[in-house]
């Protein structure tokens, strides 16, 4: 498999595959709430029926809350390729730092608050994929490339953050 190239050694008999389960499945469920964090600018999103809203959506109007609504809705139906254990030591190899993209997701199970923390890292060596790395579950998931890139121009459309 190609894709054996391009995981450290450690890694390799370790991958699990999801049969193409989606990222949902893997953030949470039903998430109530998403932060995205990009430096020190933080992005939260609440949903309300089917759709995600801008906490301060005013700010931006409609034309962009549409634009997160839809990034947010797609991120949780990607499809997770790949799936495999990870040392922290390792994160830097997958592009994985405090300065990476973070989402926070939040979910409300029978009063007990579960919050988990994704961060996005460089694209695949193939370039259809992207590193995603589970703070929870010390696990990377690759998911399609273009879903973290629709997120995170977005940020940059919005944040005015140029040096990323």
């Amino acid at each position: 498999m190609a894709f054996d190239s391009f995981r450290s050694k450690p890694h390799l008999g370790q991958e699990h595959y999801h049969g193409m389960q989606d990222a949902g499945q893997l953030l949470l469920s039903r998430p109530f709430e998403i932060s995205i964090i990009l430096e020190t600018k933080q992005f939260t999103f609440v949903q309300e029926g089917d759709d995600w809203r801008y906490v301060t959506q005013e700010a931006y109007g409609n034309s962009l809350q549409d634009l997160f609504n839809d990034a947010l809705t797609l991120l949780l139906v990607a499809k997770v390729e790949r799936t495999f254990s990870v040392l922290k030591t390792e994160l830097s190899d997958y592009g994985i730092n405090e300065e990476a993209l973070t989402l926070v997701a939040t979910a409300e199970n029978t009063d007990l608050s579960i919050r988990q923390r994704f961060k996005f890292g460089n694209v695949t060596p193939d370039l259809f994929g992207q590193y995603v790395y589970d703070e929870q579950g010390a696990v990377v998931h690759i998911i399609p490339a273009y879903q973290g890139q629709n997120l995170r121009d977005l940020i940059l459309r919005v944040s005015g953050i140029t040096n990323y």
